[in-house]
């Protein structure tokens, strides 16, 4: 059984990069969903191949190496291709190019005129051009970095890979602090949907989740003050780390520390303040307009309407993580519980936002997320539905196959001893 499983891990690192290079090669992966998602299912299960077999009878003199080997050569497969399924890179790369040049993306939509001699080739794939920007100040940041140091979404995505591979060491840091094996960090670092969502469609939101393992390492360890800044640094990248609030406010000793999380978040936001009122116009935008992809929405707003549904379950999310704060004393635990409550009651489900929870899952062994993260692709069925009725939405069999195998096994696990 040794030699299969050294074959079976191997051999499904292998598999893994040798999947992702065809899609690394595939242009404009909208107009080839269906064999989009057939490589992409062909790839996820070489990466579960290789989990299972890392976790049995091979060296770790072995096993660790290559996992590093096949994460990066995995990343860099996919990295040179144009997004093709998301357009959200196109936008971070236009609004680094308008901090460079002094405006304020808080204020100035891409189709202002004021910013209309920036326009170039990568203009055009912007998405909603008529809002401001959504992302936080260290975003902007990131984005401006990459921007001033060459304008193209290669250099945007080697970014974010820095950030990624960072991930996964931070994450072997919690996995030795937790007394787990390191080489269980095989379900982050290999995961198509991380490996996908970060290397080829350039998702902002690896250098949150990054600063967010940075903070809660630093909680484990006992330095608190050090956990703060990441979280705060992590909010001013996506807002996710939100909501370790509730955690340190019913902790003592943690409290005082949210006033430094906040003055953090305050003086980030200093430099973009002439924007006025419109600096979370396009946060409200999202959260009172915006659906796609929400389980719990889909099934409330068709009995109670979209605007109480929203309201339910924002309720409903509130009081979940007030309750897990009040109730957990671990704050990875915590962390997982309240992330995946976030993510199931949001109306907006996009597979990216699944790139939060993957570290937890690792941490926590939770097979219905992981698997989640191959049936959510499926969502990207989406581009069809568009292309043959100009409607953004998804048939109710794409939820069903999405989340009923997920929601099955989640439960089958919690009733596991």
């Amino acid at each position: 059984m040794k030699m299969f499983h050294r074959l079976l891990f191997f051999g499904g690192g292998a598999g893994l990069v040798a999947s992702l290079v065809f899609l690394g090669v595939t242009d404009d992966l909208q107009e080839h969903i269906p064999l989009f998602l057939g490589v992409y299912a062909v790839a996820f299960g070489f990466y579960v191949a290789g989990a299972y077999a890392v976790s049995r009878h091979i060296p770790t003199k072995t096993r660790l190496p290559f996992i590093i080997v096949v994460a990066v050569l995995a990343r860099l497969v996919l990295i040179g291709a144009d997004p093709s399924l998301s357009t959200d890179a196109y936008r971070y790369l236009w609004e680094g190019r308008v901090v460079v040049n002094g405006g304020n993306p808080f204020e100035l939509a891409p189709d202002a005129p004021a910013l209309e001699s920036l326009r170039d080739d990568n203009f055009e794939p912007i998405n909603h051009k008529h809002l401001a920007t959504i992302y936080p100040p260290f975003a902007q940041s990131v984005f401006a970095l990459a921007a001033w140091i060459h304008p193209s979404i290669l250099t945007l995505k080697l970014f974010f890979m820095f950030f990624d591979l960072a991930a996964i060491f931070i994450l072997a840091g919690l996995l030795r602090a937790f007394g787990r094996p390191v080489a269980q960090v095989t379900l982050y670092a290999w995961n198509p949907l991380v490996i996908f969502e970060t290397a080829h469609s350039g998702h902002v939101d690896v250098v949150g989740l990054m600063f967010l393992l940075l903070g809660l390492y630093f909680l484990v360890r006992g330095r608190s003050r050090w956990s703060a800044v990441a979280l705060a640094v992590s909010f001013l990248t996506k807002f996710s780390s939100v909501i370790l609030a509730p955690f340190f406010a019913f902790n003592r000793q943690l409290a005082p520390l949210l006033v430094l999380g906040a003055v953090i978040v305050a003086v980030g936001y200093v430099p973009y303040l002439g924007a006025g009122t419109k600096l979370f116009s396009s946060l409200v935008v999202y959260g009172s307009e915006w659906h796609f992809n929400g389980p719990a929405y889909f099934a409330l707003a068709a009995i109670t309407g979209e605007a109480a549904a929203r309201i339910v379950l924002a309720g409903a999310a509130i009081g979940a993580i007030f309750f897990y704060a009040k109730r957990e004393t671990d704050p990875v635990h915590y962390a997982f519980l309240s992330l995946g409550t976030i993510l199931l009651l949001s109306p907006t489900f996009y597979p990216w936002y699944v790139i939060w929870i993957v570290p937890f899952a690792c941490l926590e062994q939770s097979r219905a997320w992981i698997l989640l993260t191959a049936t959510i692709f499926l969502s990207y069925w989406v581009w069809i539905v568009l292309a043959e009725t100009g409607k953004w939405e998804l048939p109710v069999g794409v939820y069903a196959i999405e989340f009923l195998p997920f929601f099955l096994l989640l439960v089958r696990d919690r009733m596991r001893p």
